[in-house]
């Protein structure tokens, strides 16, 4: 499994099994989300309730804007690459629930960009 990021296929596997089943069942991780910073938890109840304008504002728009370009980068450069390639990418939902978010930055970069939850 390829990453943008520094870590063993193992844990990515993992990170990504895991976040797959939050999202799929928030209900089950709220007991455990309860552990972390009430921010987080708080993000997490935003997302369940599928407030996105309350998780945009959550978002620190000076370190989101530069996160979401660099993620978008990546993102490009991936799907530049030669050859007839299928990506599947996970990335938090916050990063697409917003002005300048990845999304935007994507269809500005000349990508057709189809959300799933339209």
């Amino acid at each position: 499994m390829d990453q943008m990021f520094e870590i063993s296929d193992e844990a990515a596997e993992e990170y990504l099994l895991t976040t797959i089943h939050m999202y799929l069942e928030p209900e089950v991780y709220l007991e455990e989300l309860a552990k972390t910073a009430e921010h987080d938890l708080l993000l997490m109840q935003y997302f369940i309730d599928g407030d996105i304008a309350a998780m945009a504002e959550m978002m620190s728009e000076e370190q989101s804007d530069s996160r979401d370009k660099e993620i978008s980068a990546m993102l490009s450069e991936l799907l530049e690459k030669d050859g007839q390639n299928t990506y599947f990418a996970v990335i938090d939902a916050a990063h697409y629930c917003r002005d300048n978010g990845i999304l935007e930055n994507l269809s500005e970069m000349g990508y057709e960009v189809t959300p799933f939850f339209e």
